[in-house]
This record gives structure tokens, sequence and C-alpha cells, in this order.
């Protein structure tokens, strides 16, 4: 991996898609859309996808024919072996791709409803390390 176009440098996560239905919200305006707390509210579709800044570009990068690398810090589940997966299925480089033992990967909760959407955000605390990583023509260093 000597000739490296791109390192990607970032949280990645799962972010989960919840599109709600308009039938079952309580009240809305401009800027606030209600749902009864507590309710068990319905929603017209869902669907997952491996998220975060460097985890986009790095696929994207990949897909534009440059040999790209990810370096993220996950936790040890499901969620951190479907990233992965992506990452490999897109030509992604994962070799400094860390898991954490005993800690989750990190997951957002997506609110779609109209045009916008609303982003529960959980990112477990991460300790970054610079790797012994061939140098790269390219970093991209996200959040």
């Amino acid at each position: 991996m000597d000739d490296l176009d791109l390192l990607a440098i970032g949280d990645c996560s799962i972010d989960l898609y919840m599109k709600i239905d308009k039938h079952f919200v309580f009240a809305e305006s401009d800027t606030k859309v209600c749902f009864v707390h507590g309710s068990k509210v319905p929603v017209e579709s869902f669907h997952s996808s491996s998220a975060g800044n460097a985890c986009h570009v790095a696929i994207g990068c990949s897909k534009l024919g440059l040999k790209t690398a990810v370096y993220t810090e996950l936790g040890d589940d499901e969620n951190a072996a479907k990233i992965l997966t992506d990452f490999k299925e897109h030509g992604v480089t994962t070799d400094f791709c860390i898991k954490n033992s005993n800690t989750p990967t990190n997951v957002h909760s997506v609110i779609v409803y109209g045009s916008d959407r609303t982003i529960f955000s959980y990112h477990e605390p991460r300790n970054y390390k610079l790797q012994k990583w061939p140098i790269p023509k390219w970093v991209y260093y996200s959040s």
C-alpha cells in the first residue's frame, strides 16, 4: 500500500433512518413536529446505512478510482462488522480500522418528516492515535 492516494480519518457510524407518517404527527409548525411521548409511532419506511464524513469520503473516493484507506475507531459489535463489510465491498482498505472491545459503535437515529430530518446522535468517546500508515497523497480529517 505504498501508493495510497487518500487516507480518511474520523468517526464512522450507522445511521438508522425512520420516515414518519404524517397521519401520526400530533401537531406541527415550521420548527416543530410533535407526537405523543410514550406512544408507539409507526414509520412509513426504515433503512440503515454506514455513515460519517470519513466513511462517505473514503467510499466516494474509492468509487472514483483512488486507492483509499480509512482510519476509524469502532466498537466491537455487529454495527462495526457492517461498516467494515461496506468498506470492503467498495474497495476501501480497512487495515487501520480499530475495533475497541466492550464498546458500541456510534449510532445515529434519524427521523425524517417531510423534506427535513432530525438526528439523534450518539458518539462513543474514542482515543485516536497516529498509526504507522504509509504517507498518502491526501489526508481527509473529520470529526
